[in-house]
């Protein structure tokens, strides 16, 4: 290809990006081919930015980890690909992040060479790529993997009679972190529930999550040392079918903007089967007592493979990958949204969780709607919902619908059920081409929650009391707008509408 040539293609791309309908604007959205699955992975804080991995799979060689870092949370640069096959390696799955003196090590899911098929998982063990700073643009593979496993992502232990003593997971490693001078690494146990665990009679022990902890002296030589915690087999937590993959474990800040810690850590991972999720518990003796647990996404993938970052004030923030990408996606170019960061805290012994502040820095322009009176009729700003960040009160009798135009009977609607405790989303009436059903998260419930609805194209993102979060992705053929609607007549103060600049280079 000329120069020419290159040049016309690039601008050719470019366009189709800027003009393509479900392509978001302030949401991330790589370009790197085809993001399924488009685990965020690696993430770490170093230098004044936060880098963070994305998977994809390069269509020709397999998959390899993308490699961004940003100041702001917002705006992105893109480094050279993180880790990926090599002459003598296969892909990358799922892993974490670490960084120390200056240098960053990613922990990944080693694959099979020639491994393309994610639907069904396999991989050989787990390896460790490092890099210098200042800028950590070259990653190199170690020679070796530090957890060896057999071609499906486990490990049998077996007494000298050849009875199983113990199996544990090798696949999709968590962060790296440092403890009384020793470093320590979780591993995940899908590949150890499909073999011991799903069956009416399989063992206790071996039904639903839980994961591994591996220990290390000097990051090179790496023992298990026992099962991370124990799942509560009454089931008030997660349910017998469910696994603990793409792990994500720190200490939990006391406050939104970092600052002292609290005495609670934060385990964020994901069940195949129902999501993205969570446990805040004690972490004590090199195990983990969960003590809450609380679901991100609605039994589903759409929220999913989350990966936290401590920064230099001890805030976390995490973000997901918003799954349930259109098969058609790959044919624009580009795969792979991700969620707007998300801060997580632990404040009078509540579970806290809100987005990053540095998104209130796209607003550019308020629109203030005041003492608005609200019925079945419907209050019905006009407002452009291509990039928008609402704020308003949500409460019993109110819904938020987002509706056709020309056709009202086409929309999709949020609103909380307060009789069964459910935050919801539902787009059974919509014409999305992705998936249409009534999403929810339980709650508890208050009066009024401040509420803060981010719309971005075809992307919901609501955010209540500082305490919870659900999202969907909409691909509408249609032009929408919005009507704040109660079954009895109620008054809000103020709705204020902000537009949000885009943040996406195209």
């Amino acid at each position: 290809m000329t120069t020419k040539q290159r040049i016309l293609a690039f601008e050719e791309q470019k366009n189709i990006l800027l003009n393509d309908p479900y392509r978001p604007l302030y949401h991330l959205a790589l370009l790197n081919q085809y993001g399924l699955p488009g685990d965020p992975n690696g993430g770490f804080y170093a230098n004044g930015r936060y880098h963070m991995m994305f998977l994809y799979e390069d269509i020709e060689v397999g998959y390899k980890w993308a490699h961004l870092s940003t100041t702001d949370l917002l705006h992105w640069r893109h480094h050279k690909d993180a880790i990926g096959p090599t002459k003598h390696t296969g892909g990358c799955f799922s892993g974490g992040g670490f960084v120390e003196n200056d240098k960053a090590y990613l922990t990944y899911w080693q694959l099979p060479i020639g491994y393309s098929n994610h639907t069904s998982l396999k991989g050989t063990g787990i390896g460790i790529a490092e890099a210098s700073g200042p800028v950590f643009e070259d990653f190199v593979k170690r020679d070796d993997l530090i957890i060896e496993s057999d071609e499906f992502g486990y490990i049998d232990f077996k007494n000298d009679q050849g009875d199983l003593t113990e199996s544990i997971g090798a696949s999709d490693p968590s962060n790296i972190w440092k403890h009384n001078g020793k470093y320590y690494i979780l591993t995940g146990n899908l590949q150890v529930l499909d073999k011991h665990g799903r069956n009416p009679d399989s063992k206790e022990e071996y039904k639903g999550d839980f994961a591994s902890l591996f220990e290390s002296h000097d990051l090179i030589h790496w023992t298990y040392k026992h099962r991370f915690y124990q799942r509560d087999q009454t089931n008030q937590f997660t349910e017998v079918s469910e696994d603990s993959m793409c792990a994500s474990f720190l200490p939990l800040p006391s406050t939104r903007l970092g600052g002292k810690l609290s005495d609670k850590h934060l385990l964020l991972f994901i069940s195949h089967n129902f999501g993205c999720q969570y446990y805040v518990g004690t972490y004590k003796d090199d195990h983990f007592y969960p003590e809450l647990h609380g679901r991100l996404s609605s039994y589903n993938r759409e929220f999913f493979a989350p990966e936290a970052i401590m920064d230099q004030n001890n805030r976390q923030i995490f973000m997901a990958w918003l799954g349930l990408n259109l098969e058609t996606e790959i044919e624009k170019g580009w795969s792979g949204v991700y969620s707007i960061p998300r801060t997580v805290w632990y404040e009078n012994d509540e579970f806290k969780m809100a987005p990053i502040d540095e998104i209130k820095r796209l607003r550019y322009q308020a629109t203030s709607f005041n003492n608005v009176l609200i019925d079945k009729e419907g209050f019905r700003p006009k407002i452009n919902l291509d990039a928008v960040e609402i704020e308003f009160n949500l409460m019993k009798n109110l819904k938020v619908i987002l509706y056709n135009k020309k056709d009202e009977t086409q929309y999709t609607s949020l609103y909380i059920d307060y009789d069964k405790e459910e935050l919801i989303i539902d787009s059974t009436h919509s014409n999305s081409k992705g998936i249409k059903k009534i999403d929810f998260i339980q709650i508890k419930t208050v009066s009024i929650f401040k509420s803060r609805l981010f719309i971005d194209k075809g992307i919901l993102e609501l955010f209540i009391g500082d305490k919870y979060a659900i999202m969907k992705r909409l691909y509408l053929d249609y032009e929408s707008a919005i009507k704040f609607e109660s079954t009895r007549e109620i008054k809000m103060n103020k709705i204020v509408v902000h537009d949000l600049m885009p943040t996406n280079p195209f």
